[in-house]
């Protein structure tokens, strides 16, 4: 847990990055790397769409990667807009702030011991919480973290096609079931924008 409090020494840049990323609807983040027990950020990232990747070397000669960072958009989709809903009010817009396989993935290719994504949640708060990763873990268990991480992304189509009452329920179930099946946030700080 101690570990996981560290990305909070960046906290400044992590609330710029999605106040960025919800101007312009892309995806930001960065790799903090550290040496001699200091932090500082390394590589970043930054896509128009929804997956930034950071570029090797993710950290300066003789720092290692501590933990990364990224944002997550929970902005209705031009069919939300068009039926005139957003499927991810308030709570509900937690599952779009969970990682995802491919966060998980790249948080195991550059060694980051947790991972952070942050976003606004559309209820007039933003929110940032950080997962460990399974970076140390047998690559049998990460491809098992990343697989029910899959298995809980498929249902999410279908979910969203549903009517408001069943369909906050059912995401509240991915709530429930990410936090049983993969892992429960190492920090979660919830601030208003």
């Amino acid at each position: 847990m101690a570990e996981c409090t560290s990305a909070l020494i960046f906290l400044d840049e992590i609330l710029r990055l999605i106040a960025e990323a919800d101007d312009d609807g892309g995806e930001h983040g960065f790799v903090a790397c550290e040496k001699d027990h200091g932090l500082s950020i390394g590589s970043r990232c930054s896509d128009p769409g929804n997956h930034c990747t950071v570029k090797a070397p993710v950290c300066p000669e003789g720092h290692r990667p501590a933990f990364s960072f990224h944002t997550h958009s929970t902005k209705p989709t031009l069919m939300d807009i068009v039926a005139g809903e957003n499927p991810f009010l308030g709570e509900m817009a937690k599952v779009a702030l969970l990682p995802s396989t491919k966060d998980l993935a790249a948080d195991a290719d550059v060694g980051s011991k947790f991972g952070c994504v942050g976003g606004k949640l559309n209820d007039g708060t933003q929110l940032v919480w950080c997962f460990n990763s399974f970076t140390a873990e047998a690559p049998a268990d990460r491809d098992a973290a990343r697989n029910r991480v899959d298995v809980l992304q498929k249902r999410l189509p279908a979910i969203l096609k549903k009517d408001r009452a069943e369909r906050d329920a059912e995401l509240l179930s991915i709530l429930a079931d990410y936090f049983t099946d993969v892992g429960t946030p190492c920090v979660e700080l919830r601030l208003p924008v």
